[in-house]
């Protein structure tokens, strides 16, 4: 996402070439593992180091949420505050108590409808398309 955010075509070709090397062989590895191992693979995946690893995976698919959510959301407000005479825009005030406080509440917020909801990842975009639309047409965003 990085690579395409500025619009540069290096991005897609990147990951197509990235995703089809790592998908083959992956695919190569596993079939030939899982025809070695047989049934035998079975209390290799459900063994107690499948737990630690699920785990891990987790985690580290949260960060990398984080990270890219951080770094390629961007929703601003548009509202200005009064200050006296002067006006003074409220993303700025948000901006040095708390940077990225949208972004963080729009990912948050799909988190929400995702894991207590539990709608899916359609409904949520939509949902954010909605939200966004609104916002956007009331002048919050």
């Amino acid at each position: 996402m990085g690579l395409s955010s500025g619009g540069n075509p290096i991005g897609p070709i990147f990951y197509i070439l990235a995703y089809g090397v790592t998908a083959t062989a992956i695919t190569i590895i596993a079939f030939k593992n899982g025809y070695k191992l047989g049934v035998s693979a079975i209390d290799k995946v459900i063994g107690e180091n499948a737990k630690r690893i699920t785990n891990a995976f987790n985690t580290l698919g949260i960060i990398v949420v984080g990270g890219l959510s951080a770094s390629t959301i961007v929703l601003e407000t548009g509202i200005d505050i009064p200050f006296g005479d002067q006006t003074k825009p409220l993303q700025e005030i948000l901006d040095d108590i708390f940077p990225g406080l949208f972004p963080l509440l729009m990912v948050l917020f799909a988190w929400w409808l995702i894991s207590s909801k539990r709608y899916s990842a359609t409904k949520v975009l939509v949902i954010l398309a909605v939200v966004t639309t609104i916002g956007a047409a009331i002048g919050l965003f």
